[in-house]
């Protein structure tokens, strides 16, 4: 029975970590920060910190100012993305626990925040029915379940609103940087020619499972060889680990990174993988 030489060639890329590069500044978890707000209209002295990863805690001075009414509450995670009640562990006014008076809303109207990066179409948090009369120091714990970076607040007292923001600094980002590294493959099995670029073709076998060598010594993944059906051999490729089908070099889509011919008798010179007889573009890890 005649047995076809088949070669399986494949443009390889993958990826490998090389670089960590702090996108924001390092916060330890153990200090505090303990930033004083800025005076605005209405004789407001706030003072707002963050212990931990997610507590928050805002003393607000009110004595000789009208008393705090309600605030809402905006919270941005470390991605950009707005928290809910749902994130909300724990509220406390003045010690007292605040669970029965926290609501969530969007697309209130307060012409305080025109001017402001509080965005009222946007999810936020309300505490409300604070009514400390004649109390001076309100202070307002929230505990969340994942840290923010940053804080914009609203203070509403009588028909007067004002708005804060407040930055944690707590969000502690490594950008990973890859380095590229690409390589073409082969399956495994005898070198076309001892001498000249590095090659390698697979003897066929019904139902055989080979390595796919790229760069000679990286074990890429496998190629598996079906049994003849209908004239035809299926051939299955499958990376591993970080490697994946070349999609792109400098800059330019790659085509073609699949190529298979197949022989009737053992090649005896350099293949030419430009000219095999089957081609294919392929994505991922498996072909």
């Amino acid at each position: 029975m005649k047995k076809n030489i088949l070669l399986v060639f494949v443009a390889l890329v993958a990826f490998t970590m090389s670089c960590e590069k702090d996108a924001l500044e390092n916060f330890s978890q153990n200090d505090q920060i303990d930033l004083k707000s800025q005076p605005i209209p209405g004789n407001y002295d706030i003072t707002f910190s963050y212990v931990g990863e997610t507590t928050l805690t805002f003393v607000i001075d009110q004595s000789g100012a009208q008393s705090v009414s309600h605030m809402l509450f905006q919270f941005i995670d470390c991605y950009g993305e707005y928290l809910t009640i749902d994130n909300v562990i724990s509220a406390t006014v003045n010690e007292i626990d605040w669970e029965d008076k926290i609501v969530s809303g969007s697309g209130f109207d307060y012409e305080c925040t025109d001017d402001s990066n509080f965005d009222l179409n946007s999810p936020f948090i309300k505490l409300d029915d604070f009514e400390f009369d004649g109390v001076d120091i309100v202070t307002v714990v929230i505990v969340l379940d994942q840290k923010v970076a940053n804080v914009d607040y609203l203070i509403k007292s009588g028909n007067n609103c004002f708005v804060y923001d407040e930055q944690t600094n707590i969000c502690d980002f490594t950008e990973e940087c890859f380095e590229w590294v690409g390589e073409t493959a082969w399956s495994d099995g005898e070198r076309y020619v001892e001498q000249g670029n590095w090659a390698t073709y697979t003897e066929y076998e019904a139902d055989l499972t080979v390595t796919l060598f790229a760069g000679q010594t990286f074990e890429a993944g496998t190629v598996h060889f079906s049994a003849v059906v209908d004239d035809e051999v299926t051939i299955t490729i499958t990376l591993e680990g970080d490697w994946i089908f070349a999609e792109y070099e400098m800059g330019e889509a790659v085509e073609e990174n699949v190529k298979i011919q197949d022989y009737e008798f053992s090649p005896s010179g350099n293949p030419a993988p430009g000219q095999f007889a089957h081609k294919a573009t392929v994505a991922g890890q498996s072909y």
